[in-house]
């Protein structure tokens, strides 16, 4: 049986629109879902490398000047940018098991013929920083949830999303893993 999904409800009783990638996941994680969504460490970080190393890689094919319109005025090249500045952030959080951000810098933007290589370094340390690092170790996150569990968990789907969005400004997009949508949802 699949999963019930409620969107959440505003302050003024609201709904926030919910993208076409997500609403397009949503829909494939109803139909796949497993009584529990929750997926493993392990299966978050085979998604996130899956789902990282793609979306390099069809920055790189496609260009990095192409744009990414389901990110407003973004290129590739800067597509591939936020991806890894958000490992770079993380990873530091995590290898340093920081409960601040105070003193995290994702650095200087290198110039776009290297931004795919600093990307996939810096998903390589994130990658690091998570397995050598129990999921239950306090650190800053932007949820309730203050451990490294979340760290993997939303790297994971963040990326599955910008993946998405790589694809769709390629003209290409591929549904977003119904398991990994549905553990999404909160």
């Amino acid at each position: 049986m699949a999963p019930t999904v409620t969107r959440p409800t505003r302050i003024d009783g609201t709904r926030p629109r919910v993208g076409h990638a997500v609403r397009s996941a949503v829909m494939d994680a109803h139909d796949h879902a497993s009584p529990d969504p929750t997926l493993s460490r392990e299966q978050h970080l085979a998604a996130l490398e899956r789902d990282a190393l793609a979306t390099i890689e069809l920055c790189e094919r496609t260009g990095l000047g192409t744009p990414v319109p389901m990110c407003g005025d973004w290129t590739m090249a800067d597509l591939v940018w936020h991806v890894g500045g958000v490992y770079s952030f993380f990873g530091q959080v995590v290898a340093g098991r920081r409960t601040s951000i105070e003193g995290i810098s994702r650095g200087q933007r290198p110039p776009d013929d290297e931004v795919a290589a600093w990307s996939r370094s810096r998903l390589a340390d994130v990658i690091e920083a998570i397995r050598s690092t129990p999921d239950d170790v306090p650190v800053w996150t932007f949820g309730p949830d203050q451990t490294v569990n979340f760290v993997h968990r939303r790297m994971a789907i963040e990326t599955a999303v910008h993946r998405w969005d790589a694809e769709h400004a390629a003209g290409a997009p591929m549904p977003i893993d119904g398991a990994l949508a549905s553990d999404g949802l909160d």
